[in-house]
């Protein structure tokens, strides 16, 4: 006689790849079936939590649920954190606006009352989160009621009694967060309604300013001032236009969410000893050494070869055939995730192609977001390759990426934590020579695709949101490279030296020869508010180094932003 229950969790976790965003939303599922007759459990956990340990002991006094205990505990251990900088954001934007301002010096543009949409989204879908986690105790707390009743011999009413009381200390806990981002949501509507109010004042005044001055144009009789007030309202529609075109991509581009894959392992308890009345300790078993995907990618690729493990069935799906086969086959991978994957760059190694397997690995170790196989193209100096190329290629480095919609991501986050620890040992460069290599890469990307009327767009004043997009697409290879190339420039170059001058020429010469191309591929993206905030950055950094450093950029810089805005 058993009883079953299984459920999915989702909770927050620091991932530290996104720029901006450093938070996470993941997902976790638990089953667990307990045998009333022997009193013991099985125990299968689909992308267990990072902070779960490896190795668990269950003693014969302890709950047999006492699992489903820990693993709430630990899924909302963060929301404190995460709500707090959800705070600490809204607090921010409600600080550009002080009430000893005039309204029109307020610091308020379209981009802040986008931060305000995204921080609104991001707390509907922490208080959906929390209401489905509250369903789940609800869940466990009647689910261990039942169980108690029915094993009597196994759950004494003490332990039962302890159970429930912590099962109410979470449902109060996840109710007072639940409270805290409803708060969070009436205080960050009150912020939207003030930005509201400021842009409509703002484009008001605006708007009249610009109306006396074509008016004080136009009454003047001669030629020379009616064409200057002919070429004032040309300036002014498409002034008006690109305003418009940046709005409408800005709020219907979907938001940027950070994909994250986690392992997977199975989790089982190993009895001790042949279980007896008196003694019922066995120990909890977690798999880590490796993950299903792993496993079965190295079953699958003939990297083990004892004996078949599964048989294929009537529907055409893979069925474990012997269990005992598939653990000795398990048994041959290495122990520990880092002797892994020391022995998947070991293969990497004694491909046919390693240098350009080692290029990726180089450029996908520092990358801020996940690329597509296009963009990775692009960024190892491989544009001309298809896709399909590109996606054999990165099979080809082993099982540390996973390709989902032709976007390459690591298929764990450790995975990238050991490749990002060893970067001397692998291509003798620290982190800031993999950047100074992503940069030149970037460069290189950009100079090598954008031109002028990248989309051969016939009509100047063609919307952003009307304007499609060819196929193939010409801005595929340098997508990321349009959007992070700055990003790449600053983290390899953080001090004076002879390297980081050379990087500066390449940059500025960049600057002067693709600068307004550049701002045509971020306009067709709908990055021209990230492209003044690269400019802006760039400005700060240069003042903070010597002043031939400064000159080099100031001049080009002070030009260039007034174009971009």
């Amino acid at each position: 006689m058993t009883a079953s229950i299984g459920y999915n969790l989702r909770y927050f976790e620091l991932h530290g790849r996104d720029l901006q965003d450093p938070w996470s939303c993941r997902l976790s599922a638990l089953y667990h079936r307990y045998d009333f007759i022997r009193g013991l459990s099985d125990w299968v956990i689909i992308h267990p939590l990072a902070k779960h340990d490896t190795r668990e002991k269950h003693e014969a006094a302890e709950h047999p649920m006492y699992l489903h205990l820990k693993y709430l505990n630990l899924a909302t251990l963060n929301y404190r954190d995460y709500l707090n900088y959800i705070a600490d954001s809204l607090k921010e934007s409600f600080d550009t606006v002080s009430l000893s301002k005039k309204p029109q010096n307020f610091q308020v543009t379209f981009s802040s009352k986008q931060d305000i949409l995204f921080l609104r989204k991001k707390l509907h879908h922490a208080n959906a989160i929390l209401s489905n986690t509250l369903e789940t105790t609800l869940k466990i707390s009647r689910h261990e009621h039942a169980l108690a009743k029915a094993a009597t011999d196994f759950i004494p009413m003490t332990l039962h009694c302890e159970f429930q009381r912590e099962i109410h200390n979470v449902t109060i806990e996840l109710k007072n967060y639940r409270q805290t981002v409803q708060k969070l949501l009436a205080t960050s509507k009150d912020i939207r309604v003030m930005f509201d109010d400021i842009l409509s004042l703002n484009s008001q005044q605006i708007q009249q300013y610009n109306s006396l001055q074509l008016t004080q144009i136009a009454e003047n009789d001669s030629m020379e001032m009616k064409t200057m007030a002919s070429l004032a309202n040309k300036t002014y529609q498409d002034s008006r236009i690109i305003r418009i075109t940046t709005v409408v991509a800005m709020f219907y581009l979907p938001a940027s969410l950070v994909l994250s894959f986690f392992s997977t392992t199975l989790v089982w308890f190993e009895p001790s000893a042949q279980p007896k009345t008196s003694d019922r300790s066995y120990t909890l078993r977690i798999h880590q050494e490796l993950w299903i995907a792993v496993v079965f990618l190295g079953l699958g690729g003939g990297t083990v070869r004892k004996s078949e493990p599964y048989t294929r069935g009537l529907s055409g799906k893979l069925r474990v055939k012997d269990i005992h086969v598939l653990k000795e086959n398990l048994a041959e991978f290495p122990e520990g995730l880092d002797t892994l994957y020391k022995r998947m760059i070991d293969q990497v190694h004694g491909k046919k192609t390693p240098k350009l397997c080692s290029s990726l690995l180089r450029i996908l170790v520092v990358v801020y977001q996940p690329p597509s196989l296009k963009e990775l193209a692009g960024l190892i100096g491989a544009t001309e390759k298809p896709t399909q190329h590109m996606r054999k290629l990165v099979i080809e480095c082993g099982s540390f990426f996973t390709i989902k919609d032709d976007v390459v991501y690591f298929i764990h986050q450790s995975a990238k934590d050991f490749l990002s620890q060893i970067t001397k040992e692998i291509w003798n460069e620290e982190m800031t020579g993999l950047h100074r290599i992503a940069f030149l890469q970037t460069l290189q990307a950009m100079n090598e695709t954008l031109h002028y009327n990248m989309y051969e767009i016939e009509n100047s004043g063609t919307l952003v949101d009307k304007v499609p997009i060819p196929y193939p697409d010409p801005l595929g290879p340098c997508r990321y490279s349009c959007v992070y190339w700055l990003y790449h420039f600053f983290d390899s170059c953080q001090n004076s030296s002879s390297e980081c001058v050379e990087l500066l020429s390449g940059l500025i010469t960049f600057i002067k020869e693709r600068f307004v191309y550049w701002l045509e591929a971020l306009s067709l993206m709908g990055k021209i508010p990230q492209g003044v905030l690269m400019m802006e950055k760039l400005k700060n950094w240069a003042t903070g180094f010597p002043p031939k450093h400064f000159m080099m950029v100031e001049g080009k810089l002070q030009d260039d932003q007034n174009t971009a805005r």
